[in-house]
């Protein structure tokens, strides 16, 4: 698809899949994100291309969860609607289809059949899937963006990591400002404050406040971190932190 900036008038509120793809073919920074957890790992990423978004273990389902024992076949699902004007973001609905052990966004079990507003970094459970909600940027230049009270660096750094992506995922608030470097998925560099490298590193991991972006690099950045994997570097990275609280107690 090629990107644009604006979103055609509408004056149906709610369009069939057909309709909207057609409506929308010419988009991609408009749609949003979903984030696949399963038992707290980011397994895939889902954009929200099309209405209905069907989630269930039918082979069928939009997001099979085939593996999930108890999610229903055709469990919930995420609708969205075209606003009235071309500076309306699109509309995201979560709804439970009837399932028998029930779909809880943020926590609380939703009343079946009912549509429920979506918002940027909302979580609903499925199972034992988790799925995170992100809404889309207006620059098509981000692959995404988020407020890291929603939805964690770890998170993040899954993401990444899972699309293979050369990209920095820069990082501000109260805590402090730094990024972290990728090449194809893989943490290479970091830089916070005045710090590079593993300390820079040890110091990212514990923001839990701020906003955050991903941006695409056309090139590879400088290696200053070495690991065969980013699931090791931060195990031990935590594991070092938490040894240094205990030794502070």
């Amino acid at each position: 698809m090629s990107e644009t900036s604006d979103v055609p008038t509408v004056k149906t509120a709610q369009l069939d899949a057909e309709a909207a793809r057609r409506a929308l073919s010419s988009t991609t920074s408009q749609f949003a994100t979903l984030l696949v957890l399963e038992n707290g790992n980011v397994k895939r990423t889902h954009i929200l291309d099309e209405t209905p978004t069907v989630i269930g273990r039918s082979p069928t389902a939009t997001i099979p969860l085939a593996s999930d024992a108890v999610a229903s076949r055709e469990h919930a699902q995420v609708v969205f609607d075209l606003g009235q004007s071309a500076s309306d973001r699109l509309q995201y609905f979560l709804a439970d289809l009837g399932s028998t052990n029930g779909t809880f966004l943020n926590g609380r079990r939703l009343p079946p059949q009912e549509r429920c507003p979506l918002s940027d970094g909302d979580r609903f459970a499925i199972g034992s899937h988790t799925f995170v909600f992100v809404l889309p940027l207006r620059s098509g230049s981000k692959f995404l963006t988020g407020d890291l009270s929603r939805i964690s660096v770890f998170d993040v750094i899954q993401v990444i990591e899972a699309n293979r992506l050369t990209a920095s995922l820069n990082v501000r608030g109260g805590q402090g400002q730094g990024w972290l470097g990728f090449n194809e998925g893989l943490i290479v560099a970091c830089e916070v404050g005045g710090a590079s490298g593993l300390a820079a590193f040890r110091k990212l991991v514990t923001f839990t406040e701020g906003f955050f972006d991903v941006e695409r690099s056309a090139t590879p950045f400088p290696v200053t971190i070495m690991a065969t994997s980013n699931a090791s570097l931060a195990l031990d990275t935590l594991r070092e932190l938490d040894e240094a609280n205990a030794d502070q107690a």
